[in-house]
């Protein structure tokens, strides 16, 4: 199962999106969000216990990632390194 955040600058979770994990492409829309900075982040839950997993030492033992294929250095990315600007219809691309 694939966890979707849309984020506000605060990174508060503005909506969340839950899909199966099917293809390699998925296409999510967020509907009824005004214009304005956002962003985005995923996790993978390959095990299907319904929770972002790490190991004892506090890193991700499961896929993750940011809009802007934003990285962190031993920590989750700055929040403003995966801001975008959303005005109306927005398509962005995560690679992982």
């Amino acid at each position: 199962m694939l966890y979707i955040q849309l984020l506000n600058p605060f990174q508060k979770v503005i909506q969340q999106k839950r899909v199966p994990v099917e293809k390699n492409e998925l296409i999510i829309s967020f509907e009824r969000v005004m214009s304005g900075k956002y962003a985005v982040r995923y996790f993978q839950d390959e095990n299907g216990n319904g929770k972002f997993d790490r190991n004892f030492m506090g890193l991700p033992k499961e896929r993750w990632g940011y809009s802007n294929d934003a990285k962190g250095n031993m920590s989750a990315p700055r929040i403003e390194d995966a801001l975008f600007d959303f005005k109306a219809t927005t398509t962005i691309v995560i690679n992982k």
